[in-house]
């Protein structure tokens, strides 16, 4: 009979702290409802073996086989994937707008305007060609076009240069997500001798990467210890497990002098991915630097 009772008494404590633990895990959710990144986690119950007794056996209770978290890695990698096309046609949106506001008619510096006032004081001088108002009007009037053209490229030189700064800026955020996923990948290693999962750290970890996924094109790979390698499109490696490589910018002569992608390899060696790059706001600031405003300035100089 007291074996009887221990059993039951056994199974009754056995049952409340795997439940105790379950009501742990569902706080620690609710308190994260909030929280960027953050995956739902679930407790992992299972049957405890069962002991025999004469009628054959018997249950004795229950016990946590782990928490895991709520994660799709089909739907994860479908984000990433996206990720690079959104931080690509962001940029293109932001650029376009800055370009619309520069050639509205609503300015008062408009192009179109401009180029309609000259050719109306032509019209003007033509109808009375000794005219000193006329004579005087046209060359006041050109004097306005020249100066709208020159705005209009000045302008335009500008937005260059500002894309090829933020250029600088998203190659250090890019190295800088790219040392933090190496990071992460020793932490969660050295977290996972055991078959359970570091939960939180790889929260962290998918949450760079898809902000990394939103700057430049990525392609990654899940290693056997728990860790991830991640290379650019074109296979060039930017992170190997708990290594991380860096990109930096140099200037191209050939174009003005604006700035070119480099990227340092595990060997010392350097490699130009500029023209390799596929998406993600890197690949939008380069796009619009080099083909996008560059051909509607090439237009107004033919113009």
């Amino acid at each position: 009979m007291a074996t009887n009772v221990f059993s039951v008494l056994n199974t009754a404590k056995v049952g409340l702290l795997a439940q105790q633990l379950a009501i742990e895990v569902t706080g620690n959710n609710i308190a994260n409802v909030q929280t960027e990144g953050y995956s739902r986690q679930e407790v992992g119950f299972e049957a405890k073996n069962p002991r025999n007794f004469s009628l054959g056996q018997l249950g004795t209770g229950v016990h946590v086989v782990g928490v895991k978290r709520a994660h799709d890695q089909f739907l994860f990698s479908q984000i990433l994937g996206e990720g690079e096309t959104l931080g690509q046609f962001e940029v293109r949106k932001d650029v376009f707008e800055q370009l619309e506001v520069l050639f509205s008619e609503s300015n008062g510096q408009s192009l179109n305007k401009s180029l309609s006032k000259f050719f109306s004081s032509l019209q003007d001088l033509a109808t009375n060609p000794a005219g000193l108002p006329e004579r005087s009007t046209l060359l006041s009037e050109g004097q306005n076009l020249v100066s709208t053209f020159n705005n209009l490229g000045n302008s335009l030189f500008q937005i260059q240069r500002n894309l090829d700064e933020t250029i600088q800026v998203e190659a250090v955020k890019i190295n800088s997500l790219a040392s933090e996923i190496a990071e992460l990948n020793q932490a969660i290693h050295a977290s996972e001798p055991v078959p359970f999962s570091a939960n939180d750290l790889r929260d962290r970890r998918d949450l760079k990467l898809k902000n990394l996924s939103e700057l430049i094109d990525l392609n990654y790979v899940d290693e056997m210890d728990g860790q991830i390698s991640l290379t650019l499109g074109n296979g060039t490696p930017l992170v190997l497990k708990s290594t991380a490589l860096s990109l930096s910018t140099q200037l191209n002569g050939n174009n003005k002098g604006f700035k070119e992608i480099i990227i340092s390899g595990l060997n010392g060696t350097t490699s130009n991915v500029t023209s390799e790059l596929r998406g993600g706001s890197l690949k939008g600031l380069i796009d619009m630097r080099d083909n996008e405003v560059k051909a509607i300035k090439d237009k107004l100089d033919r113009l």
